[in-house]
């Protein structure tokens, strides 16, 4: 709702792979005919795996270093890649593409690679990890090696996160916006 509020000539795609949370994703913005829903979720690869269903909906994940709780509720989610996705709606270029997929992050963007690598996608935010666990979130490094030869360089951070270590604070997370040179 915030991009389609700061933007509002925009039409807004917005994905998110659990059933459950889609319907409320649908919900939300059922009043807003230029955010499209869709209840999928974007990797390297077509295709459907079981996630588990965590308390806490921002925590749904399909990075491979975070396990469904033993005995816990899983959903099937559906994976597209997203040059797919935006072949089969028509979508030419991609003037902002936000990724939050908790430590899924470069899979997603791998599955943008004929989109990126034609120059189609102008700018990339997307949550990264300082904090060394990249447990949630991708290090921001892998994100910066692989956007770079692609010509989408490092600006700007916002939403950082911080955390308490040994008595000191650091970076934890935070969103990193990366422009098209």
């Amino acid at each position: 709702l915030r991009f389609a509020q700061m933007c509002p000539r925009a039409e807004v795609f917005a994905f998110e792979m659990m059933p459950s949370t889609f319907e409320t994703l649908r919900h939300n913005v059922a009043s807003q005919p230029r955010i499209r829903p869709h209840c999928c979720g974007m990797s390297t690869e077509r295709g459907s795996v079981r996630v588990g269903v965590e308390s806490n909906s921002q925590q749904h994940s399909l990075h491979h270093s975070v396990a469904p709780v033993p005995g816990g509720a899983c959903e099937t989610v559906e994976l597209r890649r997203l040059d797919e996705v935006a072949r089969d709606f028509g979508i030419e270029t991609i003037d902002l593409l936000k990724v939050d997929a908790e430590g899924h992050d470069l899979q997603v963007l791998q599955g943008a690679s004929a989109l990126i690598e034609a120059s189609k996608v102008r700018a990339v935010v997307v949550e990264v990890d300082f904090g060394g666990s990249a447990v949630a979130h991708t290090p921001f490094a892998k994100i910066a090696e692989w956007l770079a030869p692609r010509g989408l360089r490092f600006v700007a951070l916002h939403e950082i996160e911080v955390a308490p270590r040994d008595g000191a604070f650091f970076f934890d997370y935070a969103n990193a916006l990366f422009v098209r040179d």
